[in-house]
Parts: C-alpha cells; sequence; structure tokens
C-alpha cells in the first residue's frame, strides 16, 4: 500500500469504526508523522502567503514601527498564534525593515576665533604619536608644523617629553625667524599649554571642546602645571594659543 492508501485506510478506521488515530496507524503500518503530514499535492505553494500580506499592509500604515510590534498587533489585536521569530524572518524577506536614525555628530563649537594660515608663522599645529621599540620600551614624538608651508618646526623623539622641555623647546622655536607667532594649536596635552601661554606676553585660550585630562598633569609628565609656572620666567612677544579639540 502507498502512503496515500494507507492514509484514506487511517481515515476509514478512524470514522467508521471510531478508532483512536494512533490505534489506526498502528493497525495499518503508518507512522503518525506521516500521517499528520499534508500531502504535497496539497500543500500551497506559499503557506504564509496570508502572513505575508498581514505584514505588508501593517508596515504600510505603521511606516515606522519594527517587526516585534508587528508580531504583538497580530498576537494580541488579531487574534493569531504565530511564532515572532517567523514574524522576523518574513518581515526581513518582504524588505519592511526600519532604518535605524543615528543623529548625527556634529563638530563643538569653539569660543576661539578661527585663524586661517593665510602666511608662514601664523598658525603652528602640534600633536603627539607613541611607539615602542624593538624591546617593548615607549617612545614619544612631538612634531609640530607650520599649517601654511607644511613644514616641521619641531620634532621632539624621547622616551619621556617633560611639559618644560616641551616648553623650553615652543619659546627657541617660537624665537626663530621674523615676526612673532599668532597662534599655536594643541590636540593632546594639558600641562605644556597653560605654562607656555603664561610664560609668554600674549593671552591664552583654551578651546571648551577641547579633551578632558587630569589637572595639572599630562601623560609624559610626573610634575604639575602649577610647579613648571612657579618656575616659568622666560618671555617672548606674544603668541596667542588656542586648543583644537581631539
Amino acid at each position: 500500500m502507498s502512503p496515500a492508501d494507507k492514509r484514506r485506510a487511517v481515515d476509514m478506521l478512524v470514522t467508521t469504526m471510531s478508532m483512536s488515530k494512533r490505534l489506526a496507524c498502528k493497525a495499518v503500518g503508518l507512522a503518525r508523522s506521516t500521517y499528520a503530514r499534508t500531502p504535497i499535492a496539497q500543500t500551497p505553494a506559499d503557506p504564509d502567503a496570508t502572513l505575508r500580506a498581514a505584514l505588508r499592509k501593517y508596515a504600510g500604515t505603521h511606516p515606522v514601527h519594527g517587526f516585534r510590534r508587528a508580531w504583538a498587533h497580530l498576537r494580541y489585536d488579531v487574534g493569531m498564534t504565530v511564532n515572532k521569530k517567523k514574524v522576523h524572518r518574513l518581515w526581513k524577506e518582504e524588505g519592511l525593515q526600519v532604518r535605524i536614525y543615528h543623529p548625527r555628530k556634529r563638530a563643538g563649537i569653539s569660543s576661539c576665533p578661527q585663524i586661517e594660515a593665510d602666511a608662514p608663522k601664523v598658525v603652528w599645529a602640534m600633536d603627539f604619536q607613541f611607539d615602542s621599540t624593538v624591546d617593548g620600551k615607549a617612545i614619544k614624538i612631538a612634531s609640530m608644523i607650520d599649517e601654511h608651508t607644511r613644514l616641521s618646526v619641531l620634532n621632539i623623539v624621547e622616551r619621556s617629553i617633560t611639559a618644560q622641555r616641551l616648553t623650553e623647546e615652543l619659546v627657541r622655536r617660537s624665537r626663530c625667524g621674523e615676526g612673532r607667532l599668532k597662534c599655536c594649536e594643541w590636540t593632546t596635552g594639558r600641562s605644556s599649554f597653560p605654562l607656555y601661554c603664561n610664560s609668554s606676553a600674549g593671552t591664552g585660550s583654551v578651546s571648551p571642546t577641547s579633551r578632558r585630562a587630569h589637572h595639572g598633569t599630562t601623560d609624559t609628565s610626573n610634575l604639575s602645571t602649577t610647579d613648571y609656572e612657579r618656575n616659568a620666567s622666560t618671555a617672548i612677544t606674544g603668541p596667542a594659543c588656542s586648543k583644537r579639540g581631539s
């Protein structure tokens, strides 16, 4: 007997002799899972067509909702018993996923006026880099360029760069050449910044969008800014200092 014939025999025993499906399948020799499974000829091309249509309709009326709210609508409002994972799979297959909105990150507004580098020795930009040698020991690099000429005006490579050493180099570099430095921009470090500004005749200002650091110390110095400021006695002709946010 074919599975179709056995299925019809089970139906006959259940209807005419009032046998249970378990006992009828055992008598005919048909597995219960085979009997309960819908034949391929009776299976629709898309068994989830109704659910897909319901999801598309819900997405059309609620364009900002996701699959979880769609599942809750089908489960509690419509009364449809459906698995949440199945709703998620069909939701993705139908292309109904809602784009996640990420707020645009805007740059902070600095209280310091922006100075254009329209001539040499107008804006110097400084940054710190960190590397290590083959023996694993760290080295620190302090580099600074002129934003107009793109030439390097400072390049310190040491195991440790203190704020005092950096201040001395900045004062010496700013005295070189004709004219005075108009603006010096920092991207990292904090202790040498107020020291350099206080040891100069000009005024110093820090952008409110600058990166916060531990007050009084830098990554390369164990001495406090107050100690350096107390010992600073060098004066040069007024560069204005600003700190660029990282």
